[in-house]
């Protein structure tokens, strides 16, 4: 009994469009949401430290660090839904990008993000 090899699809994978997250990776616009995202992370360093947000070793809480808490808390959840956007993004041209460089292409790049093979 001879099992033949399973058909092989010859029908190209469909592409993912990303132009309307970003128009490209090294446009002004994610450029500029990238610079903007850095900068969100120091000025929300900048609030932990002004309100003292550490580590402490009680647990105990007052009322009235509540509205630290909330503006903190606030903070923090605008940062987590920016990386998230960001991150959907540069994942879907990571993996656009690691099937171009399967094929030969170079990987991508970009202009403000300090170059890894640099010497």
């Amino acid at each position: 009994m001879t099992i033949a090899p399973p058909a092989v699809a010859t029908r190209a994978l469909p592409r993912w469009d990303m132009t309307s997250v970003f128009p490209s990776l090294t446009s002004p616009e994610f450029e500029d949401a990238f610079r903007r995202f850095v900068a969100a992370i120091g000025a929300a360093r900048a609030l932990c430290d002004t309100h003292g947000v550490r580590k402490h070793e009680s647990a105990a809480a007052s009322f009235a660090a509540a509205p630290v808490f909330e503006e903190v808390t606030g903070r923090l959840n605008g940062l987590s839904e920016d990386l998230r956007l960001l991150d959907a993004y540069l994942s879907a041209l990571r993996r656009s990008s690691s099937n171009r460089r399967s094929r030969g292409s170079t990987p991508l790049r970009c202009a403000s993000w300090p170059n890894p093979h640099a010497t």
